[in-house]
């Protein structure tokens, strides 16, 4: 049993043995009949013992990244599991191909949760888009006129409030509220929606050329600052999601910030969390 998703214009396939995905409703929106280039299964057994040669990150023992060989592997814990991981992947080099191990009680049980869950979605597209000159960000993002704009922003910044204000301005649609993916392909900057929202709970797979990026604060009144290059890249390496643990990686990454921010205009943006941002924007637009 298996199922194909386009996120980001990557298409993957997912598939298991022995039992039944459930998919989450999100992830519906980004089934897709391409030809898979990355390939994920999930396994109904408990996750293997592996030597590892040391953990490269520790998120407050609530998941753990290592390095065995030339792999990749997650362990997610909980505490009614004890020391052992109740959850495992296992990736190759190049993030194209990964096990999942759902195990722990749940590999008796043949229906399970959707295998893509935090923080292996997560995880999987931080060390992917890099590779295919894009990256995760933490906005909202709109499409207006044909224009891809993002709201960028930490947790509380505004940006499930900015969704909800464009969302019933006409000639406007919402990609999603909470993280979007951004690549350079064919000369251009896109950006597209992923299943991964926050408060809003709407998603969409298309993509729209990105015209604007504005990292956003409530404020009294709306304010709009053109930020420098440097800034810029400031800002967008505070947003976004990084692999901070490979240091080839976060090469590329703040090359590609670098080339974005020459080609697409980066603001700060002080805004009133009412429908007035809305106009004040739309008239410079």
């Amino acid at each position: 049993m298996g199922f194909t998703f386009s996120i980001a214009d990557i298409a993957f396939s997912l598939s298991t043995v022995g039992g039944v995905i459930s998919i989450s409703n999100a992830y519906r929106h980004f089934l897709c009949k391409r030809q898979p280039e990355i390939d994920l299964r999930a396994h109904y057994v408990d996750p293997p013992y592996l030597k590892t040669k040391g953990v490269i990150f520790n998120a407050d023992g609530n998941w753990t990244l290592d390095r065995i060989n030339n792999k990749y592997v997650l362990n997610e814990y909980l505490n009614e599991f004890g020391p052992l991981p109740y959850k495992s992947a296992v990736f190759n080099a190049d993030w194209t191909s990964g096990d999942i191990y759902l195990g722990q009680g749940r590999a008796r049980q043949f229906f399970i949760e959707f295998p893509l869950e935090y923080p292996f979605n997560e995880l999987f597209f931080i060390n992917l888009l890099p590779k295919r000159q894009g990256f995760l960000i933490h906005g909202c993002g709109i499409v207006y006129n044909n224009e891809g704009l993002i709201f960028a922003g930490a947790s509380g910044a505004g940006k499930s409030t900015m969704s909800k204000l464009w969302k019933k301005t006409e000639k406007a649609s919402l990609l999603n509220d909470d993280r979007l993916a951004i690549r350079y392909i064919a000369k251009k900057w896109w950006v597209y929606g992923t299943p991964w929202h926050g408060e809003v709970r709407e998603c969409m797979p298309q993509k729209s050329p990105l015209s604007e990026i504005y990292f956003i604060k409530h404020a009294k009144k709306n304010v709009l600052k053109k930020l420098s290059s440097s800034k810029a890249v400031s800002m967008l390496l505070s947003t976004s999601f990084v692999p901070f643990w490979d240091k080839k990686a976060m090469v590329g990454l703040l090359d590609i910030y670098s080339r974005l921010v020459r080609k697409i205009p980066c603001y700060e943006l002080g805004f009133s969390p009412n429908k007035s941002v809305v106009e004040f924007l739309r008239g410079r637009l």
